[in-house]
């Protein structure tokens, strides 16, 4: 299961508050487009999410929470122990304001998809501590640095070829 760790000047508490506020993830998670909670009984809860990048479509995760130090989660909308699952968990750093955050996401899939789901669990949580990093100092979830897009500085009549998910698309520019 692809793991990541990192120190985050806060304390457990205010993570566990950040991480457990599962309808705000869309204002500092940069994959999440909509969340909700269905359902809270106890520790646990049931809540939808929407992210493109991790799968299309919404997707329900059950969370189990243990406060201050754990969050577990599995996708409960999915059949024969498919889907998402993951967890993070927090620990004080001794003498220290910070806490040890680790993240921890996988996805179950058949056995022929799982190195590229491996490498998108990698990308989703470095993104995702980048994200919460920057919401607990107080600033702004960190925007990717992309390049400026290909296709525009293409002249008039030339091509591009993209590669996405097994499927070739090809773009032509035709004009401004």
């Amino acid at each position: 299961m692809p793991t990541q760790s990192r120190q985050i000047r806060a304390t457990p508490e205010e993570l566990f508050s950040v991480l457990a506020d599962y309808e705000k993830y869309v204002e500092w998670s940069p994959d999440v487009v909509t969340a909700g909670v269905l359902v809270r009984e106890g520790d646990i809860v049931v809540a939808e999410f929407q992210s493109p990048f991790l799968m299309e479509g919404k997707y329900i995760l059950e969370f189990l929470e243990s406060r201050p130090s754990s969050i577990t989660y599995r996708q409960v909308d999915q059949y024969d122990s498919r889907g998402l699952q993951g967890a993070w968990m927090l620990s004080a750093s001794p003498g220290s304001s910070e806490t040890l955050v680790t993240g921890q996401m996988e996805f179950r899939t058949d056995l022929w998809k799982r190195a590229g789901d491996r490498r998108r669990a990698d990308r989703v949580l470095q993104r995702r501590f980048d994200a919460l990093q920057a919401h607990v100092s107080g600033g702004s979830a960190v925007e990717p640095n992309l390049p400026e897009p290909a296709f525009e500085s293409l002249p008039e009549g030339q091509g591009l070829t993209v590669w996405a998910s097994g499927v070739e698309y090809r773009f032509i520019r035709t004009g401004q």
